[in-house]
């Protein structure tokens, strides 16, 4: 669709809604301008802005109201706001979904007849103003060339590898992520590669970055040592510890995008900019990076329903964990058994869904002793073949007590 006919497609809609909207009577208590905005303003606004990834901007009343049944839907079926972990079930850094009362404000709004209430100004922030989130960075590293979707292709997902690391070696404390352009932009992994092999595929062919098959990569991931994902804030580790950057290792930038449907048919660039946060100490804790997989079941797999124990034989200090989920499971559980038998909930997960795969990092660490089992349940919506649990695992940044191999009880934990 060409952008003439996609203005006059945006100005129907909105003429129709408004039309719609003119009959329907207010019965809401809740206002836009008091108790929706700020709703939107924390959880939404960081995606669902002007030039933002999402398809619309929910930060003033005339772009948002004509949404008001979407939003409903979405927020009602947990697709949004897109953090899948359900409060009180472990305690998370990031912030949480939506609470019952702020899902009770919207869907009332909605079908209340969305009233507008205190007329606000100056609300839309400047999107197109990217800071740091934590400051200046270290060290800046773009992609090396302006990466462009053409008007055929709506989403993609490309790697590029980093120039600039420093030849010694370096402990990175953090990783923050400014979009080149942000409506396109859905996450960035940063991924270390000691091998050199990422470079070559890099250097095969004449585009910037490369390509290539997730389940058979064509570089070993040995560290992940940042998730961005539009919409989260970045976070820190805690004093003392962080992920060790050896010398001579390259990082390696994976980018998922994706067009919204206002950039359809259309040439869209993006030279994104990564931001590494380095330690001057010397004397850290590394953080090691530990795959909790499903080749340990012990539980058997029956109809929609999966569950699987994995026991670890060293005690360690868990931080974080990004779950890898494949398929679409209606519900996926997390929780360490520990030798007492006391259950310690880690997670758990509603819908999750494989696009916005992220880090959960835990609010505070979490001890784990040697002996603990870790059990993994999941619900999913069909007959579910036993041959598709490899894509159930997560991917766990842990402390282990004594900085040594983990790889034991017949794999259970593999390092990564």
């Amino acid at each position: 669709m060409t952008t003439p006919y996609r203005i006059i497609a945006v100005i129907l809609l909105v003429v129709a809604v408004s039309n719609l909207r003119a009959h329907k009577p207010i019965s809401s208590k809740y206002t836009y301008g008091e108790d929706v905005y700020p709703i939107f303003l924390e959880h939404c606004g960081s995606c669902h802005s002007q030039n933002g990834v999402g398809p619309m901007s929910l930060l003033t009343y005339q772009d948002a109201y004509p949404w008001a049944q979407s939003i409903k839907e979405e927020i009602v079926n947990l697709s949004m706001p897109p953090w899948p972990a359900e409060q009180g079930f472990g305690a998370f850094k990031h912030r949480s979904s939506l609470t019952a009362h702020e899902l009770n404000v919207l869907v009332d709004w909605s079908n209340g007849g969305t009233p507008e209430g205190a007329k606000l100004n100056n609300v839309e922030p400047d999107s197109t103003e990217s800071t740091w989130t934590l400051g200046d960075p270290s060290l800046v590293l773009e992609i090396p060339e302006d990466f462009s979707m053409g008007p055929g292709t709506s989403e993609a997902i490309h790697y590029f590898v980093l120039n600039g690391v420093s030849q010694v070696e370096r402990w990175v404390t953090a990783v923050d992520v400014r979009p080149g352009n942000a409506s396109i932009v859905r996450s960035v992994h940063v991924y270390v590669d000691t091998t050199d092999q990422a470079r070559r595929l890099d250097a095969a062919g004449e585009a910037p970055g490369f390509i290539m098959d997730e389940l058979e990569p064509g570089f070993p991931i040995e560290q992940i040592i940042s998730i961005w994902v539009a919409g989260q804030t970045t976070i820190q580790t805690d004093a003392g510890l962080a992920y060790y950057l050896p010398a001579d290792s390259v990082l390696v930038a994976r980018i998922h995008y994706k067009k919204t449907w206002l950039d359809e048919g259309l040439t869209v660039e993006d030279r994104t900019a990564v931001g590494i946060h380095f330690s001057e100490e010397s004397d850290l804790t590394p953080i090691k990076s530990l795959a909790v997989g499903v080749s340990g079941a012990t539980d058997a797999t029956s109809g929609m329903f999966v569950n699987y124990d994995q026991m670890i034989e060293e005690s360690i200090e868990l931080l974080s964990l990004i779950p890898e989920i494949d398929s679409s499971p209606l519900f996926v559980q997390l929780e360490a058994i520990l030798p007492t038998g006391e259950v310690t909930p880690i997670v758990r997960l509603a819908q999750p869904r494989p696009a916005w795969r992220t880090r959960h990092w835990l609010k505070e660490p979490m001890q784990l002793p040697a002996g603990t089992r870790l059990h993994v349940s999941a619900i999913y919506p069909a007959t579910f073949a036993a041959e598709n649990m490899s894509g159930l695992r997560f991917n766990m940044d842990v402390v282990p007590e004594t900085q040594i191999n983990l790889a034991r009880n017949n794999y259970v934990l593999v390092p990564r």
